[in-house]
């Protein structure tokens, strides 16, 4: 399981309590990623939010060239927000 912490030196641009609950990789390279519902807050946050999520889509599928697509979901549930990213 992935935790956000923020420390002084260090502000996340994911919200507290952010935490990636399952990751699973499908036969035609789609990966989910089971978020806690913090990641409501990530969709509905100002300016940063869609850089948090390029960068989480980016650096997955940078370094495992078996994914094309990132799915996200919070608590189970689809993330519209998020689909074809």
């Amino acid at each position: 399981m992935l935790a956000v912490r923020a420390t002084e030196e260090f502000t996340s641009p994911l919200p507290p309590g952010f935490e990636v609950r399952q990751v699973f990789l499908d036969s035609l390279g789609v990966l989910y990623l089971d978020c806690s519902k913090a990641i409501r807050s990530v969709a509905t946050g100002p300016g940063g939010s869609d850089l948090a999520i390029s960068a989480i889509v980016l650096t997955l599928a940078g370094t495992f060239p078996e994914v094309k697509r990132v799915q996200f979901l919070a608590d189970g549930q689809v993330k519209e927000r998020y689909l074809g990213v």
